[in-house]
């Protein structure tokens, strides 16, 4: 048997809003490295359909893509 807690919660859309940036801003965090950071982030476009929110966030990181390499001769 498995027992399951359902929590509802009712937000207002300024509130969901907020809470989808900082969801996504979190995901993004968790993949950059202590070095790296996000510079500038803005959301693209908001709608809302049968209860639920779509964002498109437009986010710009400060990251290393590149391997270093040291060559001795």
């Amino acid at each position: 048997e498995k027992e399951y807690v359902k929590k509802k919660r009712i937000l207002t859309k300024d509130d969901a809003y907020k809470k989808g940036i900082k969801k996504a801003v979190e995901n993004i965090n968790k993949k950059l490295n202590e070095n790296e950071k996000i510079m500038y982030q803005k959301v693209l476009k908001n709608s809302t359909n049968n209860s639920t929110i779509y964002l498109e966030i437009f986010i710009v990181t400060k990251e290393e893509i590149g391997e270093l390499i040291v060559m001795e001769e």
